[in-house]
C-alpha cells in the first residue's frame, strides 16, 4: 500500500507542478494546481500506471487524496 501511495502522490504532484502535501485527509480542490485538467491528468496516469479503467461513476465521492488511493487499492485488487 506504501508504494502505491507514493506512486499516486508523484503522479499527483507531476500533473500539478506542485509538490503540495498529500495525506489521506487532503481535500483534493486545495491541491495547488488541482483543477478539471490536472483531474484528467491525474485519473489517465494512473489509469495506465495501474492498467486500471476508472469509470465516471466510480469518481462519485472522491474528494480527498485518501479517496484517491482507497478507489486505486481497490480497483487494484479486484
Amino acid at each position: 500500500m506504501a508504494d502505491i501511495l507514493a506512486t499516486i502522490r508523484g503522479i499527483v504532484w507531476d500533473e500539478t507542478g506542485t509538490e503540495s502535501e498529500l495525506d489521506g485527509g487532503t481535500r483534493l480542490d486545495n491541491v495547488s494546481g488541482w483543477d478539471s485538467v490536472a483531474m484528467a491528468s491525474v485519473l489517465m496516469a494512473i489509469e495506465d500506471r495501474f492498467d486500471l479503467t476508472i469509470d465516471r461513476d466510480q469518481l462519485d465521492g472522491v474528494q480527498s487524496f485518501g479517496d484517491l488511493v482507497r478507489l486505486v487499492v481497490a480497483g487494484h485488487s479486484a
